[in-house]
């Protein structure tokens, strides 16, 4: 991928106020669908298990908020919801603290309800060089505390004898890093001249063309099924209910056909190099632009082909996600 070094002073000002905070995480749907996907292939003792234990959870209050006052959800809808716990502890919940991503922080060996945010965890950030020329032989090493070490951590505290509250509080993080491991700008950081410590996931660059309504680039992968809802005007409360409407459209769709031969390994590791490959042939397929004024920024020009190729891969990476999510599941919490 090759640079064009732009002198679009005014274009500069302009996108610079744009520029996005790190996003986290397929949307809810998209994390809803691989929950779904997962909940399906349960039996029906099985899913009975899985949602008694979500109940225990110490606090499902920010995932309540989410539904019509004095409506109860489905045993299926609660379990859905439930993947998206970790980021709606992000908004308008103080009482969860933010302490950054974690990138100083060791290996994690422990999972334990600390009221902390963990954005840091939703991701691993392998470095991929996309910039012009050859790779540099010293591209930063990904973060010790991330995705594949937190969640190697969940499955063994999960087929532990641990209390039941703790482990539901692992669950709703397994089901959402199930999910979060398997979109592929979860899985690298793009290095180039411009971003020496990586595009964040891809959050740095910044879109035209057939950009699916996304003005950057992580949040076009997030959003390729559907956009998260709205929050509701009067209580700014999340409307998941709307969510799970959207998901639910999705899934039927995308249980047929052949998950492959790796669809069975449990690994996460294996999940990320996957993710990695994807991000390196097909994220990646497109030439950067560089705008060169009072602060640097990175372009990319989108069209229909990206599009589709970007969808087929979202749709296998769900399916295998809620796949392999189902087959945990029946080995830790309802075997």
């Amino acid at each position: 991928m090759k640079f064009m070094n732009i002198a679009r002073a005014a274009l500069l000002l302009a996108f610079a106020s744009l520029l996005p905070g790190r996003v986290l995480a397929w949307n809810s749907p998209g994390h809803m669908i691989v929950a779904g996907l997962a909940y399906d292939e349960l039996s029906s003792d099985q899913q009975q298990k899985v949602v008694a234990l979500l109940k225990m959870h110490p606090d499902l209050a920010p995932l309540m908020q989410g539904f019509p006052t004095g409506s109860t959800p489905t045993d299926r809808e609660l379990f859905m919801a439930s993947s998206v716990w970790p980021d709606l502890i992000k908004r308008g919940h103080p009482e969860y603290k933010d302490i950054g991503y974690e990138t100083d922080k060791p290996a994690v060996t422990q999972v334990t309800f600390d009221h902390v945010q963990h954005t840091g965890w939703h991701f691993i950030d392998l470095p991929l060089w996309v910039g012009s020329g050859d790779s540099p032989t010293n591209l930063p090493p990904a973060p010790e505390a991330n995705a594949v070490g937190v969640i190697n951590v969940l499955v063994k505290q999960l087929g532990s004898d641990e209390a039941d509250a703790a482990k539901a509080y692992d669950l709703v993080w397994l089901l959402h890093l199930a999910g979060d491991l398997h979109q592929p700008l979860h899985a690298v950081t793009g290095i180039t001249e411009v971003t020496p410590k990586g595009d964040k996931g891809g959050n740095d660059i910044l879109l035209l063309g057939e950009t699916n309504n996304e003005s950057e680039l992580h949040a076009y992968w997030d959003d390729i099924f559907v956009k998260s809802s709205r929050p509701d005007r009067r209580t700014n409360r999340p409307r998941l209910d709307r969510d799970l409407v959207n998901a639910s459209n999705w899934i039927a769709d995308l249980k047929s056909g052949d998950l492959g031969p790796a669809a069975s390994n449990l690994d996460p590791a294996v999940w990320a190099r996957e993710s990695f490959t994807i991000a390196e042939r097909d994220v990646y397929n497109f030439e950067l632009m560089q705008t060169i004024g009072g602060k640097k920024t990175l372009k990319a020009t989108l069209d229909e082909a990206y599009h589709q190729t970007a969808l087929a891969d979202a749709k296998m990476r769900v399916r295998l996600a809620g796949h392999r999510l189902a087959l945990i599941l029946q080995s830790t919490v309802a075997p």
